[in-house]
């Protein structure tokens, strides 16, 4: 059975890391490994640990989007994990992660789950406007959108940023959060969240199917 794989991209410093371990905290099974592989450096780091049958591990990878075919395959194969999280580089192109990650034999140990995309709602429009070669697939192929720095005293920037984004994606859902610290609750209020039993079950078929 393939291993899942969630990718987390965005604007640099919009808050991925900080998302990834509200996400993990949110949505890690009962003995569910996790691997995350972060493709840029930033402020927030990853909480790793290992205890009642769960982990995270974290390893920080800095090469091309070629090593990073190899970087995934030596973690399926060496790590066994349930479940794979790439904070993708921001400058990096989402053509570039398909060819490399998922276009080759790496690709038949593993599917794409889902694409996440953090933005710093206090200045969408600019980089929209002024990377948008780099961001638009992303944005546009993303099946969540998560607006960190959400002020509910909404400004026009706001406004308008988040418009752009729903002219680009009107399928992602969108959810807002006022900070890294309100990412939990943000998800909370999503209809993100499986229940707790499915998590469980998922992570089950996984180990049947190895056997």
């Amino acid at each position: 059975m393939k291993v899942g794989i969630d990718v987390v991209t965005g604007f640099l410093g919009a808050g991925k890391s900080a998302f990834i371990n509200s996400l993990i905290n949110k949505t890690i099974a009962d003995k569910e490994k996790i691997v995350v592989v972060t493709c840029e450096s930033g402020k927030t780091q990853i909480n790793e640990f290992n205890e009642n049958g769960q982990s995270v591990k974290h390893i920080s990878f800095m090469g091309d989007s070629l090593g990073l075919n190899n970087e995934i395959y030596e973690i399926v194969k060496k790590y066994k994990p349930h479940r794979i999280i790439i904070e993708y580089n921001g400058t990096d192109t989402l053509e570039n992660l398909y060819k490399c990650v998922f276009d080759n034999e790496t690709g038949k140990l593993i599917k794409l789950s889902t694409i996440y995309f953090i933005c710093d709602g206090r200045n969408i429009e600019f980089y929209v406007m002024n990377m948008g070669e780099i961001l638009l697939p992303f944005i546009q192929n993303s099946d969540v959108i998560v607006i960190n720095n959400y002020s509910i005293e909404k400004s026009l920037e706001l406004e308008k940023g988040i418009k752009l984004l729903e002219s680009l994606n009107h399928k992602a859902q969108i959810i807002k959060a006022e900070s890294n610290n309100g990412f939990n609750l943000a998800l909370e209020n999503s209809k993100l969240l499986e229940e707790k039993l499915v998590r469980n079950m998922r992570v089950k078929l996984i180990e049947y199917m190895r056997k």
